[in-house]
């Protein structure tokens, strides 16, 4: 039987840390000032999505997070 692994992704730009979770067909981000508080939201919604939490798109996200991952996914 093959085993989920949850794992987020964290990125770092200026002066910020930036959370993204992709599980299950379920892709959020979102934008931190430290890691501390981006790895307790990721956990949180690993754990949420693992219980059959369905998302809609976030809209508190925005065009400025879009852009940084966009720079990031470039220079990758």
């Amino acid at each position: 039987m093959h085993k989920e692994v949850n794992m987020a992704t964290f990125l770092k730009t200026k002066n910020r840390i930036q959370a993204q979770v992709r599980l299950r067909g379920v892709k959020i981000f979102k934008t931190f000032s430290d890691k501390k508080s981006a790895r307790a939201w990721a956990t949180n919604k690993e754990m949420e999505i693992m219980r059959g939490k369905k998302y809609e798109v976030d809209k508190s996200l925005t065009l400025k997070d879009l852009l940084i991952c966009i720079k990031f996914l470039k220079h990758n």
